[in-house]
């Protein structure tokens, strides 16, 4: 009798080891491996797919073996334009701000009609053009330089009380005869008008918006 409780006993424990193991090791799959192998491969496809794609935000250029990172164009490109464009977009943001101050918005019409005479001025759509590629300028860029322009000369009328005297264009016109090809002072009174009017816009929008600027708090991290 005794000797069955042993045998039992000793059965009992002999289960309980064996599934212990059993339950430490993990059972092997075909599937689960296979699935696994799937996913690594895919992963990796996919990366690679990406890196393909967006190797220029990273990789410029190659020269034999030697690669040419973004990193080392942006710093050349900073270093050479960095300070006069990081100048030229404190000017854009400031003159926007000064034109709402005084209450000057402007619509589509007014950067299509300032093309337009632009257009005109040059010789038509293709003379436009023509300059526009000469001077690498895009559509976008054309259209931000008029939107300046406009801005300018819109705040300049409220600003400002510009007015050109009839002595003024007499002396124009007598200084400048060989540009009229003969045509009277009548002919072209109003054409040096505008011309003056504009000069003189220039300069006292020019000397406004240093003061502006000087009274603008701006700070600049770079």
């Amino acid at each position: 009798m005794a000797t069955k409780k042993k045998t039992t006993r000793s059965v009992s424990v002999k289960a309980i080891k064996s599934e212990v193991v059993t339950k430490s090791v993990p059972s092997f799959s075909i599937f689960k491996f296979l699935r696994l192998l799937a996913i690594v491969v895919l992963s990796g496809i996919l990366i690679f797919g990406l890196v393909k794609k967006y190797r220029h935000l990273f990789v410029v250029g190659v020269v034999n073996t030697t690669p040419i990172t973004r990193w080392q164009l942006d710093r050349v490109i900073f270093g050479r334009y960095g300070k006069s464009s990081l100048d030229e977009m404190v000017n854009i943001v400031l003159l926007e701000q000064l034109a709402k101050q005084n209450g000057v918005k402007l619509v589509a019409s007014d950067i299509d009609n300032e093309i337009t005479q632009l257009e005109e001025r040059l010789g038509g759509k293709e003379a436009l053009k023509a300059n526009m590629e000469r001077f690498g300028v895009d559509d976008a860029k054309l259209k931000e330089e008029v939107r300046s322009i406009v801005l300018q000369r819109k705040i300049a009328q409220k600003v400002f009380n510009i007015s050109i005297t009839d002595e003024e264009i007499n002396s124009y016109y007598s200084q400048n005869k060989v540009l009229f090809d003969k045509k009277t002072l009548d002919e072209v009174k109003d054409e040096i008008k505008k011309s003056l009017e504009q000069q003189k816009v220039q300069e006292d929008f020019s000397k406004w918006f240093q003061e502006e600027k000087a009274k603008a708090k701006i700070s600049l991290f770079i």
